[in-house]
């Protein structure tokens, strides 16, 4: 069992994992799932495998690309940043498909202000601009373990 240890839910203020609002769970909402090491190339691969099953749910157009830049860059953020092994969840319920990974380290994601010449930073200030919602919650086990489930919701009509 993981013990919260801090909780952010950009755009939605004051609701916290367990209230209706939050969002679906993964296993409310997961069409897909697959675990990957922490390879650049798993990168590419977990991003198209995650958009194939997010277009078999009928994503189109806009709301897919949209969809495939933010689950892009909480890959590459699981990869660059936690460096372990990580599970990516795709899922759709109604008009919001539900993008997740999670990885092994319980380090909570930082939305940056880059200079304007920084040549990294920029990441989740596209997952906060494209998603409709987006957050992360983590903990560590009592054996020490870390882990952490960053998420995005995106529109899908």
């Amino acid at each position: 069992m993981y013990a919260p240890t801090l909780l952010l839910a950009a755009r939605l203020v004051g609701q916290g994992p367990d209230d209706p609002g939050w969002g679906p769970r993964p296993s409310q909402a997961a069409l897909w799932q697959r675990t990957f090491p922490p390879a650049p190339a798993s990168v590419t691969h977990a991003r198209h495998a995650a958009v194939d099953a997010l277009r078999s749910e009928g994503l189109t157009g806009a709301e897919l690309d949209a969809a495939e830049l933010v689950v892009g860059e909480l890959i590459s953020n699981a990869v660059v940043h936690a460096g372990t092994q990580f599970t990516v969840v795709a899922g759709r319920r109604g008009t919001t498909a539900r993008l997740e990974v999670i990885d092994l380290d319980d380090r909570p994601p930082v939305l940056q202000d880059p200079a304007p010449d920084a040549t990294s930073g920029r990441g989740l200030r596209l997952v906060d601009m494209l998603a409709a919602a987006w957050g992360w919650e983590g903990g560590t086990s009592a054996a020490g373990v870390g882990r952490k489930r960053v998420w995005a919701d995106v529109r899908a009509s």
